[in-house]
């Protein structure tokens, strides 16, 4: 009755209420588990269930999402706003919609019809998007801000009709919320050959921010119509992004696979270019955007330009134009839902034929004992004749891509020898152990750009050698805290500080601790602090790390360290604990409740990677695991996870921090799978409408 009671009152929204047709149980951790006749139905569930747990945080994704942030934050979101537009995203995501079967239709709008459904039981709310609408999260694709050099959409790169408060010369804008994330991602398979139960396991462990965008948003969703997936999604989308099945699972992780290139273009006049023989216009538009600026929306009105490629960037009397693979990149969706639905590793593979997904590598298991590794998805197939790490000739024709490459023509392992795969944002060279790794000799060049990060050497010495792992085995082990770095770095930091014979003498003591060290980090660890602090000093920015190789350099970065450890806590013997700690209240603060976390930038190759930068000597995790899960295929799947936080954005919720207590601890909570145990451990079961 409420829901239709709501319906009649907002009388201008065409939702469909589908409140009664759902139901959400939320476990003892208020993870929802969301239960529907069809997938609409739980679709409907999942983002009534977001908005509840999260509405301000899905709100402004979404308006990023649609090129609309500029109307929520600011000046901030411009650059984000111009590349939706110059890119015509919005086009292109309803083009796709209206030509989606009924069935994904049908989802498109339960999306909207939740999000909508949850505004107008919340009157008060108060929301900057009043109204959402079917295609918005098709659009929600990830634009790079710069390729092969180029840079895609800056304020200072558009012809703007107007220099009103000089918008050019402010770009790009300072950075207002001090946070910095180590963004990467872990993921293993382990075959049965491997494992003490004769059963495939999968480790996922996206790394991302734990705060702003892009959060991971766990869930559980069951249909009439065939879905039973557990997983993650990121916030503000309908459809799970990684997780499990009864069947299968899988995990993804950043690629730097090429999937972009620029082109140096020939301009005659102002709006022609040369393409072979051909001159070919120049299409240019204008578009308003509203800014902003002290609680008004300020109109801008700015003018873009496209060529065949895409938009047109002018700077410093060059032209260029980016590519992008936009009509591939709008079947990332449809092509999610597809793997959600795949019941074996055939019907698998045919999903990720789909070739949408943006900067992801897979790593896979299943109920049938397989592991895999694929290597990208979304890959043009170009003319290896040109350098296509940096902007090609535009006016030749041989540059233009010839299709893309099919998942099988990418690297990729199935089922190796040595009965593992890993990816930890690294190449796929050293995917795993021995002769099952793929040759770079037959593939072309130009794909793979990826290093082979520490991560990866260090998941390979965990994984490698004949072993057979127990679940519990590797539920330590996915926590594991040795700092990969720390072997190869530790000597040249001693020798640096040893050089100096006043220096190792006044420096002994630290100095010597650093020597015993065994390399593991963890919250007691003394030596972690003095590493990580000195590697910080001598070549950090903030988040990311480049190993300084220049021993004053690093003889200078250790003695201010223990300097400042000294001044801010009286001694230089402070364990990790104490320096790295988790917190959700912000601004940050020793007044809210903390706890210790063994975990590190993910830069040293430590599995358990967390990351912040320091505030008056604490590193307050702002980045690293966000949701950790492993996963048993069997007659039923075994399955633990754990997340940041806990599950609610609200600090009166008991589920805004219930699970940080385990995360700092790297301990897992169990993720229920089958209906009976998500029953017995519902602490409530309700409709939307309810």
């Amino acid at each position: 009755m409420l829901g239709l009671l709501i319906a009649m009152i907002v009388s201008d929204s065409d939702f469909r209420d589908l409140s009664q047709d759902v139901t959400i149980h939320r476990d003892r951790y208020g993870i929802p588990h969301i239960d529907s006749k069809t997938d609409a139905g739980a679709v409907f569930g999942l983002m009534f269930a977001q908005a509840e747990d999260n509405y301000r945080q899905l709100e402004e994704d979404t308006a990023f999402a649609i090129g609309r942030a500029s109307e929520i934050v600011g000046e901030r979101g411009l650059g984000n706003d111009l590349r939706f537009r110059a890119f015509q995203i919005e086009r292109l995501a309803k083009e796709r919609l209206a030509k989606a079967d009924s069935h994904f239709r049908g989802i498109a709008h339960a999306y909207a019809d939740g999000l909508n459904f949850y505004l107008a039981k919340h009157p008060d709310l108060k929301p900057r998007i009043p109204r959402y609408e079917p295609w918005f999260f098709l659009a929600n694709v990830d634009l790079p801000g710069n390729v092969d050099g180029v840079s895609t959409m800056r304020v200072g790169d558009i012809k703007s009709d107007s220099d009103r408060k000089g918008l050019a010369a402010k770009w790009p804008p300072a950075e207002d919320d001090g946070l910095f994330f180590d963004a990467g991602s872990n993921a293993w398979a382990i075959a049965p050959s491997r494992t003490t139960s004769g059963r495939a396991i999968l480790f996922l462990n996206p790394h991302v921010g734990l705060f702003g965008r892009g959060q991971r948003y766990e869930c559980h969703l069951r249909s009439g119509e065939g879905w039973d997936f557990s997983g993650f999604c990121i916030l503000g989308n309908p459809i799970p992004h990684a997780g499990f099945n009864r069947n299968l699972g899988w995990a993804h992780t950043n690629t730097s696979a090429d999937m972009a290139d620029a082109y140096r273009l020939e301009v005659e006049g102002d709006h022609e270019y040369r393409y072979g023989s051909e001159r070919r216009k120049i299409e240019d538009w204008e578009d308003t955007l509203r800014v902003r600026e002290d609680g008004e929306l300020v109109p801008y009105t700015f003018r873009f330009e496209r060529s065949h490629y895409g938009p047109v960037v002018r700077r410093g009397g060059e032209a260029h134009s980016v590519r992008l693979p936009l009509e591939r990149w709008m079947e990332f969706w449809p092509q999610k839902l597809a793997m959600t639905k795949a019941r074996t590793l055939d019907e698998f593979k045919k999903a990720l034929a789909v070739g949408g997904l943006t900067y992801s590598n897979t790593t896979y298991a299943d109920d049938q004992g397989n592991v895999a590794f694929w290597y990208g998805n979304t890959v043009p197939r170009r003319d290896p004749q040109f350098d296509w790490t940096k902007p090609v000739d535009g006016s030749d024709p041989r540059t233009e891509w010839q299709g893309y490459h099919t998942p099988d023509e990418l690297p990729h392992v199935i089922n190796p020898p040595s009965g593992f795969v890993q990816n930890c944002n690294s190449n796929p060279w050293g995917t795993t152990e021995g002769p099952g790794n793929p040759d770079p000799a037959k593939y072309p060049s130009y794909i793979v750009r990826d290093p082979d990060t520490a991560r990866a050497k260090n998941s390979r010495r965990i994984l490698s050698g004949n072993q057979k792992f127990s679940y519990d085995d590797l539920s330590r082990l996915s926590f594991d805290t040795e700092l990969f770095t720390a072997r190869l770095r530790v000597p040249k930091i001693v020798a640096a500080v040893t050089a100096d014979s006043d220096t190792a003498a006044k420096y002994g003591e630290p100095l010597a601790a650093l020597r015993a060290w065994d390399f593991r980090g963890g919250v007691d660890s003394v030596p972690s602090t003095l590493y990580i602090e000195t590697e910080m000093a001598a070549g950090g920015d903030g988040w990311r790390v480049q190993m300084n190789e220049d021993p004053p350099s690093l003889r200078r970065a250790f003695t201010q360290v223990v300097d400042r450890l000294e001044g801010r806590w009286g001694t230089w013997q402070v364990p990790w604990g104490k320096v790295n700690r988790l917190q959700r209240q912000q601004p940050f603060s020793k007044e809210h409740p903390s706890w210790p976390v063994p975990g590190a930038n993910s830069s040293f190759g430590q599995i358990f990677a967390f990351t912040g930068p320091p505030q008056d000597g604490v590193r307050y995790g702002t980045g690293g695991n966000t949701y950790v899960a492993l996963v048993e295929f069997g007659p039923r799947p075994r399955a633990s996870a754990v997340c940041g936080f806990g599950q609610s954005a609200d600090p009166q919720s008991p589920h805004f921090l219930d699970q940080a207590p385990l995360y700092a601890a790297g301990q897992y909570r169990p993720a229920w799978f089958d209906w009976d145990d998500v029953k017995k451990n519902a602490e409530r079961s309700y409709h939307p409408g309810d």
